[in-house]
C-alpha cells in the first residue's frame, strides 16, 4: 500500500469523513438509553471501514476518529468522551490489519472475517465504555449491539466487496 498522502487521496479522505458524519449523526438509528446514546444501528462504519481495507489501517484509523469528532461537534449526544472517538477509529483500523493478515481476498467470504473482528470488538468495547462512564449495565446495551451486529457484519462485506468494484477497480489512480 501506498503510504503517500497525495491531493488525491486526501479528498477521498476527507470526502470518507463527511460520509462517515452523514451516515453516524444523520441517517442512523439511535437508540438514547437516558441521557446517552445506548445503540447506534446504520452505515457509518462502512466509510472508516473501507478507508480502512481500500487506503491502509492508518487511514481507516484517520477516517473513523476524525469522523467521529467531527461528528459529536456537528450533533452531540451527552457528554464528549475520547474513548468513544478512540474505538471510531479502531473500528476503521481494525478490517484493514485482519484482511492484510487473510491475504486480502476481495470476496464477500474473504471480508467477512475483517468485518466480524471488528464487528464484535465494537460491540464489545462501546457497551463496557458505557458501562464505565455511564454506569448503564452491559446487560442492557450489549444484546441490542450483538444482534445489530448480525446482521450489519454481512452487510458491510457485501456493500464493501461491491464498492471496492465499483470505484478503485474502475479508477485505479485514486489509489495512488
Amino acid at each position: 500500500m501506498n503510504s503517500r498522502l497525495s491531493p488525491r487521496r486526501l479528498a477521498a479522505l476527507a470526502l470518507l469523513v463527511s460520509l462517515n458524519i452523514v451516515l453516524s449523526r444523520i441517517l442512523s438509528l439511535r437508540i438514547p438509553m437516558g441521557s446517552i446514546e445506548g445503540v447506534r444501528i446504520g452505515f457509518g462504519p462502512l466509510a472508516p471501514i473501507f478507508a480502512g481495507m481500500a487506503f491502509g489501517s492508518a487511514s481507516g484509523f484517520a477516517v473513523g476518529a476524525i469522523g467521529d469528532l467531527l461528528g459529536y461537534m456537528i450533533n452531540p449526544m451527552g457528554p464528549y468522551i475520547p474513548v468513544f472517538t478512540l474505538t471510531a477509529g479502531i473500528r476503521g483500523m481494525l478490517p484493514a490489519l485482519v484482511w492484510d493478515l487473510t491475504g486480502r481476498k476481495l470476496s464477500f467470504a474473504g471480508t467477512l472475517l475483517p468485518m466480524a473482528v471488528s464487528g464484535l470488538v465494537s460491540a464489545t468495547a462501546v457497551p463496557l465504555c458505557i458501562w464505565a462512564f455511564f454506569h448503564v449495565s452491559p446487560a442492557v446495551t450489549m444484546p441490542p449491539a450483538f444482534i445489530a451486529q448480525c446482521f450489519t457484519i454481512p452487510l458491510y462485506a457485501f456493500l464493501f466487496v461491491r464498492l471496492y468494484n465499483c470505484f478503485l477497480r474502475r479508477s485505479p489512480n485514486l489509489l495512488k
